[in-house]
């Protein structure tokens, strides 16, 4: 297990700039997922701490060393790409085999070690079979595999299930945190599925723009977004600006007792689940259904309140009709706000 740093990383192309001061400290041993959106910098960011990109500015660490110039077929990582990748004209044995036999361990050795990854990883009778001859996700359980054959510091995951169907794409993702503990390698996955990297991560990185907007666990992304974006890519739908003093925000519905103390102009959110019946002194607001839709899990209503078109996902049970008027209210511990005009590190 090794821990991962990376320290001020810049990146650009032709003038443009794809990342921009990228600090971040992966834990030995941790699952960590790098999210964003396509063109956020995510799979750049991946290349670089492989070595197969270089970096304008910063540094690429492992365990405290700098590997920046270190050649990337030396780095001791494992990665593993969208698509399989693998040998077509070598079994999955030999595919297993491949990086041991570079390395120079002798056959003697390279036998049970692959008849061990094949029994690790199901696939325990396969080892004579080509691609060509293996399932989709057989072939990238294949080519997993192969990336921890030799045991790398650190594994890498550039999108490795989106070309799986969605099924398919669940089973891979515990069968890849399974693996991942039972090697113990420090992983670092990127992905712009946000139901991916909360299957598969301890902690998260949310990439937009080349700038990382936060980390942390799963959950604060959801309850605690330090940016609108974040908040955004999260699912958040309602959005009230206001002026906040202490804990305490005033908006045009009213004031509103939030989680956390700041003083200025921010915006006000909370999700469509956190909205609940009744009146209270603060944080209670009246509201017209405009729109109602059935969710599987809940239901779907568009709310007025007075110039603002608020979401609410109410419980099955509740049945509201189009134009019906009720009064809702958001519990203080829900509702999160974000400061307008300035830095997330404001708030701290």
């Amino acid at each position: 297990m090794s821990r991962l740093e990376v320290q001020g990383l810049s990146k650009a192309y032709g003038g443009a700039s794809v990342l921009q001061g990228i600090d971040l400290n992966i834990r030995s041993g941790e699952r960590f997922a790098l999210l964003g959106a396509s063109g956020s910098g995510k799979s750049t960011l991946l290349r670089v701490v492989a070595g197969l990109e270089d970096a304008q500015t910063g540094d690429v660490r492992l365990d405290g060393q700098s590997i920046l110039k270190v050649p990337a077929q030396r780095r001791d990582v494992g990665l593993v790409f969208q698509q399989p990748l693998l040998f077509p004209h070598l079994t999955v044995e030999r595919n297993l085999s491949f990086g041991l036999n570079l390395r120079g361990v002798s056959k003697r050795e390279i036998g049970p070690k692959v008849d061990e990854m094949l029994a690790q990883t199901g696939l325990g009778g396969f080892g004579k079979r080509y691609p060509h001859q293996l399932s989709g996700g057989q072939e990238q359980r294949v080519a997993l595999a192969r990336a921890l054959m030799t045991r790398p510091r650190v594994l890498l995951l550039d999108e490795p299930f989106s070309a799986l169907d969605a099924p398919l794409r669940r089973e891979m993702r515990r069968w890849v945190v399974a693996l991942q503990r039972q090697a113990g390698t420090t992983l670092l996955l990127v992905t712009h599925d946000q139901e991916e990297a909360l299957a598969v991560a301890e902690r998260i990185g949310f990439l937009e723009g080349g700038r990382l907007q936060q980390i942390g666990e799963p959950e604060d992304f959801f309850m605690r977004p330090e940016t609108l974006s974040v908040a955004r890519f999260f699912g958040g739908q309602n959005f009230i600006e206001g002026v906040q003093e202490g804990k305490t925000v005033q908006t045009t519905l009213g004031p509103f007792d939030v989680a956390r103390q700041h003083s200025g102009p921010v915006t006000l959110t909370f999700r469509p689940e956190a909205l609940e019946v009744g009146a209270t002194a603060t944080n209670s607001f009246q509201a017209v259904v405009r729109g109602a839709s059935f969710g599987g899990t809940y239901r779907h209503y568009e709310l007025d309140a007075g110039t603002l078109r608020l979401v609410w996902h109410a419980p099955p049970s509740v049945r509201l009709a189009v134009n019906e008027t009720l009064r809702l209210h958001c519990p203080p511990d829900a509702c999160w706000t974000v400061a307008r005009g300035q830095r997330r590190e404001d708030f701290y």
